[in-house]
């Protein structure tokens, strides 16, 4: 499908190169490090919300200044680019408390004078009371508060309905395709949908809406057969970000075919309500749609759509993937590994940072946890199949 060769190409491109496009299009690019923060408010105020990656960059020696090794790899990677000035070309850059690293990493670049030099920090409570809401509402009056005295622009009410209305309905599209994926028929694989996930967050709302069009449009024409003992896979991670390492996990282990992801699955999930008060029902949504384990008293709720996602998209394992030295998602990993071994569901917890070497170990590791459920499934094994080109760097072992 034309449409997923284009979306692959653009996934590859470095979010600097997206930013410079942006502007030389008349746009304000804004580097958006976590899900936490809403991109209908980026947008109202006239920006565009690119969420930050390090696609492209294989350094950090700069970022090694401010981080240790035992920081978070992501953190480490784009703080890199930012004291290479990569990132310069942003008009504005916004955080969220969604972690220790990510809080670390706004004191820093402010600390360093880096650019963009407009940098904002949202706080976002880890439970979803009302008076939490209420108190991030706050939060998100302040942020529009910022970008208004920045650029001198207005944050209405209108712009900002404007603005949800076509983030809902991409997240409708979006579950769309999520939806098709559940037909064993579907031609999609898991690197279709990261690159998707990846472009969305990144280009114009606009663009993404007639992206995920095409797509629905073509898909039904495109549907094939399964290859024979193919299994079927769904992958709970943190921020994931490399093609190459889910082409790895699809490869070895079988094809991707559901996830919880900030990028995935918990982007659609939940639809900003109608209401009086934007700013409130995006603090709703925000708080109360399916969470990372920034929230970790709902940990239980991420459970059990992972256990519903096994059962409706039919899947025969699943994949813990988390970024080395990320406490929250360590800790989250840990009892969803219980949990799911109690429901009799195979699971495999692997780790490791961006850009890292390994291919083998991953690859071994993967071919073990295929056998097993095959085994308990006495199913026999997929015809064998070239391994392609020898081993090369990439992401997490």
């Amino acid at each position: 499908m034309k449409v997923l060769e284009q979306i692959r190409a653009r996934a590859l491109l470095p979010v600097a190169e997206e930013a410079r496009a942006c502007k030389a299009a008349g746009g304000r690019p804004v580097a958006v490090l976590c899900g936490l923060v809403p991109p209908e408010v980026v947008r109202a105020a006239g920006g565009q919300p690119i969420r930050l990656r390090s696609t492209g960059h294989g350094s950090t020696d700069r970022g090694a200044t401010y981080f240790a090794p035992t920081h978070c790899s992501l953190v480490r990677r784009v703080f890199d680019m930012a004291l290479r000035e990569e990132l310069a070309g942003f008009d504005a850059v916004l955080f969220a408390t969604g972690c220790d690293h990510s809080r670390r990493m706004y004191d820093a670049w402010r600390h360093a004078d880096a650019q963009p030099a407009l940098r904002h920090l949202v706080v976002v409570s880890s439970d979803s009371t009302q008076s939490a809401v209420v108190t991030f509402e706050r939060e998100l009056d302040r942020l529009a508060g910022a970008l208004r005295k920045a650029w001198g622009v207005e944050v209405t009410d209108a712009k900002l309905w404007d603005s949800i209305k076509l983030y809902n309905r991409q997240r409708e599209l979006l579950e769309a395709v999520y939806r098709e994926r559940a037909h064993p028929e579907c031609p999609l694989t898991g690197v279709d949908v990261l690159s998707l996930d990846l472009v969305l967050a990144t280009v114009k709302v606009e663009e993404g809406l007639l992206l995920l069009e095409e797509l629905l449009r073509e898909l039904p024409g495109a549907r094939r057969a399964p290859p024979p003992g193919e299994l079927r896979l769904l992958l709970a991670s943190g921020h994931f970000e490399e093609p190459a390492r889910m082409e790895v996990l699809e490869r070895h282990g079988g094809r991707v075919v559901q996830d919880l992801m900030c990028t995935g699955s918990g982007f659609f999930h939940g639809r900003v309500a109608e209401a009086p008060a934007p700013l409130l029902a995006l603090a709703e949504r925000g708080l109360r749609r399916l969470s990372c384990p920034h929230a970790s008293d709902e940990l239980g709720r991420r459970a059990r759509f992972i256990g519903d996602g096994v059962r409706e998209w039919g899947c025969d394992g699943v994949v813990l993937d988390r970024l080395s030295f990320c406490a929250i998602w360590a800790a989250e990993a840990f009892v969803l590994r219980r949990r799911l071994k109690e429901l009799g569901v195979p699971v495999l917890e692997v780790e490791g940072e961006l850009g890292g070497s390994g291919e083998g170990q991953l690859r071994t590791r993967l071919e073990a946890f295929a056998e097993q459920i095959r085994n308990r499934a006495g199913a026999p094994p997929p015809p064998a199949a070239s391994d392609g080109p020898p081993p090369r760097r990439l992401s997490r072992p």
